[in-house]
């Protein structure tokens, strides 16, 4: 079902090295183009060297941590690019997949249901780190299956795919953010879906346990509006 589509999928990429190559390898597939977003880190190097004989057609990278006000930047200053695609992916770069053209065939498929203006993948639970945060139980929004095709439900923004001409679903707001765009699916009445049949591993879980160099990282850097506003250059890598 793929081959007859234009995808686009933006990578939006920080800091773990391993899981950015890991979740780059399985998303891969020829049929897909890829346009990479980072935000500065300590492994900007190494992660600008995994990258450099990778078949993509975009690399910016932000001089300063700005989490998803990247995407922002993106959506601002590519539509052109955007608009040239049948559909736009945005996802971060810590998810592992059995089967990309499988998960992008149910949701192509799951895109064509009635009132659905969005998909993302599900997440498998088989990491979330309940035994050191027990709250991460709730981590996972509960879904309702609908006509036995997709769950309806309100997700994190993991491989969130949209049509072309719903695009000013992402571009109307200001802040790339996954409650911002839920807001914008209900107010115009539609369905937030994620997959029934596919799933995601959430790679970054693994990491949340003390000691850990980025769990230890991000208890001390709290992720805030703040941060996601902050003016920074961007660099066009490729």
């Amino acid at each position: 079902m793929i081959q007859d589509k234009k995808i686009l999928c933006v990578l939006n990429t920080f800091f773990n090295y391993e899981h950015i190559k890991e979740c780059f390898d399985s998303l891969y597939t020829d049929k897909v183009d890829f346009f990479i977003l980072e935000n500065k880190s300590k492994y900007s190097n190494l992660i600008e060297s995994y990258f450099e004989d990778k078949n993509v057609i975009g690399y910016l990278q932000a001089e300063d941590n700005v989490t998803h006000g990247t995407v922002d930047y993106f959506l601002k200053n590519y539509l052109d690019l955007i608009q040239e695609y049948d559909y736009l992916t945005i996802t971060d770069g810590d998810l592992l997949v059995d089967n990309i053209d499988s998960l992008y065939s149910e949701i192509i498929s799951i895109l064509d249901e009635n009132r659905v203006l969005v998909c993302c993948v599900d997440l498998l639970s088989v990491n979330l780190p309940v035994d050191f945060l027990p709250e991460a139980i709730n981590w996972i929004p509960k879904s309702t299956i609908i006509n036995n095709k997709f769950l309806h439900g309100f997700s994190g923004t993991h491989m969130l795919t949209i049509k072309k001409e719903n695009i000013q679903l992402l571009t109307s707001i200001n802040k790339f953010i996954d409650v911002e765009v839920q807001k914008n699916v209900t107010l115009n009445n539609g369905l937030w879906a994620k997959t029934l049949l596919n799933k995601a591993k959430h790679l970054t879980w693994d990491y949340y346990y003390e000691g850990n160099e980025y769990y230890d990282w991000k208890k001390n850097n709290q992720w805030t509006i703040g941060i996601h506003n902050k003016v920074t250059k961007f660099n066009k890598i490729r």
